[in-house]
């Protein structure tokens, strides 16, 4: 996890090359925005969190020497970065790249955008149109949750923001 400016920025497979990378990162963005409308702004509304999701190589390493810190480089963070502000609220935006990854999931439903809703310095030769993730409502509900542990929830009200505490 990497933050930039107030956005985070989560990769997968970055220790080791790895084919099915997408699929944690799509399931962990999905918990988010199923947890997001418990987090509150001040005045009690639900966040409208955005997300966005693109797959490639990139540069990781640790940079730093007062304060070390994990950083991740190159186009693929950026273009990442352009998929999650070309998102909608409450929305996961995914890449041409991330869907060829994700596409034969049954537990994954995928709406269609236009290839006009791509960021502007996406390569022109990799093929394809974004698409919003959504799980798919089609399919019998697991038999276990995402979430198998229990959980203890605590609600603190800090300055202008409200958090809520989930804790195992």
């Amino acid at each position: 996890v990497e933050t930039i400016g107030d956005a985070y920025c989560v990769a997968a497979g970055l220790h080791r090359k790895n084919k099915s990378h997408a699929k944690p990162i799509a399931l962990m963005a999905l918990k988010m925005m199923e947890l997001s409308e418990e987090v509150l702004t001040p005045d009690g509304r639900s966040i409208k969190m955005r997300i966005g999701i693109h797959s490639g190589s990139v540069f990781a390493g640790v940079v730093g020497v007062r304060m070390p810190r994990y950083c991740l480089f190159g186009n693929n963070v950026t273009l990442a970065s352009k998929f999650e502000s070309g998102s909608h609220p409450r929305r996961i935006n995914v890449s041409p790249t991330t869907y060829q990854l994700l596409k034969e999931e049954e537990s994954f439903h995928f709406v269609s955008r236009s290839r006009e809703e791509l960021p502007d310095n996406f390569p022109k030769e990799i093929p394809g149109i974004c698409y919003f993730l959504e799980l798919n409502n089609g399919q019998k509900q697991p038999k276990q949750p995402l979430t198998t542990v229990r959980m203890r929830k605590v609600s603190y009200n800090i300055g202008t923001m409200y958090l809520r505490e989930t804790s195992v």
